[in-house]
């Protein structure tokens, strides 16, 4: 009788040992640690046994379309990337007013504190004023990461700006633009904090002096379509070496998500032509969730300030454009967007997402009379392999 019921014990104790109660975890499992479903299990070990863990990149799903440096890939993958940004401006800005462009046609101004040619005490005008303006950028980026932490990524950017501008005298309209490729940029991106539902992310990035400053085109019907340098907004790069800090927050949990990321752009030096242009600031707040699994839905809020340029491009009349002013270049601006990301089925060995947002300011203080800006699309097509 003992021995049926010492064998009755350990049959018992058998059965206790191989439940999924004993072998999940269960009451010997630590608090810290949360159960995970048997299929995510049978997932992992099946990875693991080929001796590839399983990671995909759903956090390319809960970043915006226009920010990069917001996550670090799986090692051995390679992330091919095209952007698009097309902003809209109109409207002269003179501090947080709009105003006429009637107005600084007939403003008299004086030369300003960097000097340069115009501007006799305050007995001229300009001969010209912005309109309307269209920018659009196109950038080419591949990334990498070198570990689990550590990513590197290559951006060559593509630059193209329309303007039309008001002529004084003859109140004409003329067009100028200018295009070609930007400053070239180098961005290094670390993870120093990795949890399950929070990442803290420091960035690094390094622009070369690879864009154009002096590109020129025809302008100004009442001057006969003069040639002359298009102004300082308009050309396509800095020619200067701007080390660009950041850092990047992200959280989520459940089919939610959010993050903050705060950059710089910082000027040094000065180009060829005796200027370089003002410190850039930017800081975004963001929040979604996940529609589907392969749609989230987003909105974000951005504020941006920049500087005054420092220095002066003598080949820029002060007289002709207020944009020719170096001290008339500065400002800050704060933006909101809507945005949609989406994850394309097109193949189990890829990961393939579109990601768009559209913007649009509700606040804009100017160094003007300086164009405000209407719109913001971004796009972002992102292939992982």
């Amino acid at each position: 009788m003992g021995c049926k019921r010492s064998f009755l014990l350990f049959f018992l104790l058998l059965c206790f040992i191989h439940s999924p109660l004993f072998s999940q975890g269960g009451i010997f499992d630590s608090p810290s640690e949360p159960e995970k479903p048997q299929e995510e299990e049978k997932d992992h070990k099946v990875h693991k046994s080929s001796g590839k863990e399983e990671h995909k990149d759903d956090h390319l799903l809960e970043a915006p379309a226009s920010l990069m440096g917001t996550h670090i890939h799986q090692p051995g993958k390679i992330m091919v990337e095209y952007r698009y940004m097309l902003m809209n401006m109109q409207g002269l800005y003179s501090g947080g007013q709009t105003i006429s462009p009637m107005f600084p046609l007939n403003l008299p101004h004086a030369t300003g504190a960097n000097g340069g040619t115009g501007g006799n005490s305050g007995s001229s005008t300009y001969m010209m004023v912005p309109q309307r303006m269209m920018m659009e950028m196109q950038m080419a980026n591949v990334m990498a990461s070198i570990t689990e932490n550590l990513s590197v990524m290559v951006m060559i950017p593509y630059v193209r700006n329309n303007m039309e501008m008001l002529n004084g005298g003859t109140y004409l309209k003329s067009y100028m633009s200018s295009k070609g490729i930007g400053d070239i940029q180098g961005q290094l991106t670390y993870r120093f904090v990795k949890m399950e539902h929070h990442n803290l992310l420091v960035n690094f990035g390094l622009s070369l002096p690879t864009g154009s400053v002096d590109q020129r085109d025809s302008m100004g019907q009442s001057m006969g379509m003069i040639q002359a340098k298009v102004p300082y907004n308009m050309q396509p790069g800095t020619r200067t070496y701007n080390p660009s800090p950041g850092l990047t927050y992200t959280g989520n949990s459940g089919g939610f998500f959010w993050g903050s990321q705060f950059l710089a752009n910082l000027r040094y030096g000065k180009n060829d032509n005796g200027y370089r242009f003002g410190n850039r600031y930017e800081a975004s707040l963001w929040a979604g969730f996940k529609i589907l699994d392969w749609m989230s839905l987003l909105g974000r809020i951005q504020y941006q300030k920049w500087d005054n340029i420092t220095g002066i491009d003598k080949a820029l009349d002060q007289t002709m454009d207020p944009q020719n002013d170096p001290n008339l270049q500065g400002g800050r601006r704060g933006l909101v967007f809507a945005g949609m990301n989406i994850k394309l089925p097109f193949s189990s060995e890829t990961e393939t997402r579109i990601n768009v947002e559209y913007g649009t300011p509700f606040y804009q203080h100017l160094n003007g009379p300086q164009l405000g800006a209407k719109s913001v699309f971004n796009l972002t097509a992102q292939l992982v392999f």
